[in-house]
């Protein structure tokens, strides 16, 4: 009698039909995610400040000097490590507009996230990395805003790409371009040092491990610490972050003030869904560490605990740890599976996975279409911390005071004007030189200046004292932010300030002078 062959459904080709099928669908599906949550109008407050200052470098050829734009501080000396990266913006703000930077944007986070698709894949695991993805993009999606700091993660996560090719020996010829990009990093942004940081982490890795090649990670290293003195200013710039991280320690008013500096589960961040996808983040990629034990790599574990740290202490982080993390959990996750499949437990359940897997497959894939549709169809929108965001392009109606910043032009206000720190930037980039704003994201916060702001802002200095010292005719804030609020009231009630504009934005008070009595 004729023996008849076991069917092996796992290499048939309808079900490698459509496992290749979800593949695809998965993989388009997460960079269709990430385009729609990176594609909302312009909002960040810090913007306007990188592009008049861009546009100033190229108008005069000279690095310009913060206090160039401010009333409240004399003309001095100010590192200005982000310098390339502000005429970058500024170029492409000239020749595309607001769009071009919502653009320009998501083309850096797209190839971000190919890169790291890229280096997290292992033996076939499109599943694992979509549902990694999912996470991490839910996780990182607060900081889409375009920043310098959007450089750092394009830099941290080439190097990560560059490094992790290297150290499983796919290719050594892109090795010694890091000490190039370190040379662009330096003068983009602050977090250069985070280049050097990953250079080591897999030196020291491959050094515990006797793994050849070490030497050559070395003498990169060397090259890289060398190309940082590659700058304007030599050694200022490239020890800046050095002596940032202990002025920072020095500056709790700054701190308490900006959102993004303050530790990521601090007791004053508001509960949201947000924070539980973050605490399940550092969960999952902690739990992949103890699944893979067995093939551990130090070199991701040096890693991971570094940017947890700088992620817990200052949130601002969270999107380096999380698109960092994606890769090295995502090869975590593959070899514990790997090594669970080939248990005998698991061949008993063989039938029950191949199951699971279908399954699996099934729900990723409704699960993304379900975001994609919700969030195109604007019924969810995109909670952040700082609010909702919709898909669309072009500037936030909400996020400037354009109509209170129209009105000063319009009535030519006298200065000076003591304005809020988020619409700093704004009033600088619209009204500079006729007109300098009081603080802005370029504001040296050691200085007296920003310390009378907060003061002011708590009512611990008031209104007509700080207008006496600095010349203040008026102030304009934005109450849409909470800080606001206590000096908005004051101003109301104070009869030595009249209230001469009023929208959905922001407020204009004006000091109650006869010079002031055509306004």
């Amino acid at each position: 009698m004729e023996q008849i062959e076991e069917f092996d459904f796992l290499n048939s080709k309808f079900f490698m039909a459509t496992d290749r099928m979800f593949k695809y669908f998965v993989i388009f599906g997460l960079f269709a995610l990430l385009i729609i949550l990176s594609v909302y109008p312009v909002e960040n407050p810090d913007i306007w400040a990188h592009l008049k200052v861009g546009e100033q470098i190229l108008e005069t050829g000279k690095l310009v000097q913060s206090s160039v734009f401010l009333s409240s501080v004399p003309e001095g000396e100010w590192l200005n490590a982000d310098w390339l990266s502000r005429v970058t913006i500024y170029k492409v703000y000239d020749l595309f507009g607001a769009n071009g930077i919502i653009i320009f944007k998501v083309i850096i986070l797209v190839g971000i996230l190919a890169l790291l698709l890229k280096a997290g894949y292992y033996k076939g695991n499109y599943l694992i990395l979509g549902l990694l993805g999912l996470l991490v993009i839910f996780v990182a999606q607060p900081r889409f805003s375009f920043l310098p700091h959007l450089f750092s993660l394009l830099f941290i996560c080439v190097y990560f790409f560059i490094l992790s090719g290297y150290q499983q020996a796919r290719s050594n010829k892109l090795i010694w371009l890091l000490p190039i990009f370190q040379v662009l990093w330096v003068n983009m942004h602050l977090y250069f040092f985070l280049g050097l940081v990953l250079i080591f982490s897999f030196f020291i890795g491959n050094l515990i491990i006797r793994k050849s090649g070490s030497m050559l990670l070395l003498w990169v290293g060397i090259v890289s610490i060398l190309s940082c003195f590659i700058n304007p200013t030599f050694s200022k710039q490239a020890l800046g972050p050095l002596n940032m991280f202990f002025q920072l320690e020095k500056a709790p008013l700054f701190m308490d003030l900006i959102s993004e500096l303050q530790p990521l589960f601090s007791k004053s961040a508001p509960i949201t869904n947000y924070f539980f996808y973050c605490k399940l983040f550092i969960f999952v990629c902690g739990l992949s560490f103890l699944l893979n034990i067995r093939k551990l790599n130090l070199t991701h574990l040096i890693i991971y605990f570094l940017l947890l740290y700088m992620t817990i202490r200052w949130q601002r982080n969270i999107d380096l740890l999380a698109f960092i993390g994606l890769p090295i959990m995502a090869i975590n996750l593959s070899q514990g599976y790997e090594q669970l499949k080939s248990s005998k437990v698991a061949n008993k359940l063989k039938e029950y996975l191949i199951d699971a897997r279908v399954l699996f497959n099934i729900i990723l894939c409704l699960f993304i279409l379900a975001a994609i549709l919700d969030l195109v169809d604007d019924r969810i929108g995109v909670s952040t911390v700082k609010g909702s965001r919709r898909f669309a392009l072009g500037i936030s109606d909400t996020a400037y005071p354009k109509g209170a910043v129209d009105f000063i032009e319009k009535v030519d206000l006298a200065p000076n004007v003591f304005n809020n720190y988020e619409l700093g930037g704004y009033f600088t980039w619209r009204m500079y030189p006729k007109k300098k704003a009081f603080v802005d994201s370029n504001v040296d916060f050691r200085e007296q200046v920003f310390i009378d702001y907060v003061k002011t802002l708590r009512l611990e200095l008031l209104p007509d004292k700080v207008s006496s010292k600095y010349g203040i005719n008026y102030f304009l804030l934005m109450h849409t932010y909470p800080d606001c609020s206590l000096l908005i009231k004051h101003l109301y009630k104070d009869d030595l300030w009249k209230l001469i504009y009023l929208d959905g934005v922001s407020a204009i008070f004006i000091k109650d002078s006869s010079e002031n009595n055509k306004v």
